[in-house]
């Protein structure tokens, strides 16, 4: 499965007009849920009660297959010590399979495991992060896991700050869950995340395995004090969205 960062613009600013584009409505969220999958990949093969959590090798791991994540192959490097990781990304294509967003990602992100009662967590962090001619000042990502019949859920509290790609202040807060199947690379998320000036994105039955095209019922809706933009996915290489009552169809970045 590779994966990118989506443009992190999300629609900060509530839709004035049918220009908005779909893309930087679906953008902003998945941009951080897209990180997930790399720090899921340290956790795989511990079976809670099976085998004991080592924080130690998750980060090993992690550090071993994140970079594998990224295209093209060589943008992203990865070390770990101790329970911690440092992954570093120079100009990676952005494509996580969403949507198509112009730019490359480049910056820092740092996650650390640590050991709780019945399971592990991780905290994520990244100053600086930059995709295209967005700007995350901050981004912080708090993950509990379960673990239950070959699937790993990761339950996310988050927090976003910085610019989007019109120069608007970008500040949203999320509650989330996402499913990560290692041995079918399959991917679904389901939650929501409240923006500044009091608008909220809220996604519902996404699920993508591979480099597959997200699968049919995923819907994105966002509603502020301007409008309401709705996205659906359909199982091909384009979706439909509605914005303020026009409709239309974006490109979802997919294929076999």
């Amino acid at each position: 499965m590779v994966l990118g960062a989506l443009a992190a613009c999300g629609p900060e600013a509530d839709p004035q007009s049918p220009a908005l584009e779909p893309q930087e409505a679906v953008a902003g969220f998945v941009s951080e849920a897209s990180f997930l999958v790399p720090v899921a990949e340290g956790l795989t093969g511990f079976v809670p009660g099976v085998t004991p959590p080592s924080v130690e090798r998750a980060a090993e791991r992690a550090a071993e297959r994140a970079p594998m994540l990224f295209r093209p192959l060589g943008c992203a490097t990865a070390r770990s010590a101790g329970a911690g990781v440092a992954l570093a990304m120079v100009n990676c294509r952005v494509a996580s399979g969403l949507a198509r967003v112009e730019g490359t990602l480049t910056g820092l992100l740092a996650f650390t495991y640590t050991v709780r009662m019945g399971g592990v967590s991780a905290r994520v962090e990244s100053r600086g992060l930059r995709v295209g001619a967005v700007r995350l000042d901050s981004l912080a990502l708090d993950l509990d896991f379960s673990y239950r019949l070959g699937r790993l859920r990761m339950d996310v509290v988050s927090e976003a700050r910085g610019t989007n790609s019109r120069a608007q202040m970008l500040h949203r807060t999320g509650r989330y869950a996402a499913v990560w199947e290692a041995a079918t690379a399959c991917f679904a998320l389901d939650g929501s995340w409240l923006h500044a000036g009091g608008g909220m994105s809220t996604i519902t039955g996404y699920r993508r395995c591979g480099a597959r095209c997200p699968e049919p019922g995923g819907r994105l809706v966002y509603s502020g004090s301007r409008g309401t933009v709705v996205l659906d996915f359909q199982g091909g290489t384009t979706g439909r969205f509605e914005a303020n009552g026009v409709t239309g169809t974006f490109p979802v970045d997919c294929g076999e």
